[in-house]
């Protein structure tokens, strides 16, 4: 009840169409790439899997951290939608190679990894926005002041809400939409990386933002 008016949890549009507006909300989409160092594979996704999957160039297994889609690989639920306003990428935080510390050796790594990947997020099989990895600043990070050189932090983006990109267009994503943020390396394996340590490797994050209906739970087709 707000001003003497009942509220309803759904609404009805000119069409007939029923919506119920407890399903939407600020329900983030992400999904993590594995594989930058020597990047071998002419390219790396996100999306392609779901939680419980093997994660593409890995031989772990998806949890909330990796990604969370649960449903199918590339896709929403049945019947769910999202608008998305923003694509984000999060850089990793931390070097690869366990015993190398210096974070100047990151920042090296970052620059050659922004400026020799080539980023573009599709949906079926046609590209809705393109770039280099610094056309897609992340909201959030770490800022820090420091006095001692090369061990300044850095990070796409200033660790605010304002530091993300809205798109020109937003992207309707439907339960039919199939879809996939794809990083490519047309010069062919990452030159220039500090840490080539095949052991190791360094992660990537990809956000999609914007106002998502789901279900709770499992979705039902019919």
């Amino acid at each position: 009840m707000a001003n003497g008016t009942p509220f309803f949890n759904t609404i009805k549009l000119p069409t007939g169409q029923e919506v119920d507006i407890d399903r939407y909300g600020d329900y983030h989409l992400w999904s993590t790439a594995h594989g930058f160092i020597l990047a071998v594979a002419q390219e790396i996704e996100c999306f392609n899997y779901k939680r419980g999957d093997t994660v593409p160039g890995t031989a772990v297994r998806a949890t909330k951290l990796d990604t969370n889609l649960d449903k199918m690989q590339g896709a929403l639920g049945y019947s769910e939608e999202m608008m998305v306003h923003g694509i984000s990428i999060q850089l990793p935080h931390w070097i690869a190679v366990d015993n190398s510390v210096v974070d100047s050796r990151l920042a090296q790594d970052m620059f050659a990894i922004i400026d020799q990947t080539y980023f573009h997020f599709d949906v079926l099989s046609k590209v809705y926005s393109e770039g280099t990895i610094d056309c897609y600043p992340f909201f959030g990070g770490l800022y820090t002041d420091s006095d001692v050189n090369n061990h300044e932090y850095v990070n796409n983006g200033m660790p605010m809400s304002g530091a993300a990109k809205p798109l020109a267009l937003p992207i309707h994503l439907t339960g039919k939409s199939n879809f996939r943020a794809i990083f490519e390396f047309p010069r062919g394996a990452l030159a220039g990386l500090v840490n080539t340590d095949a052991t190791h490797d360094y992660e990537i994050r990809v956000w999609l933002s914007g106002i998502r209906s789901r279900y709770e739970g499992t979705s039902f087709g019919g």
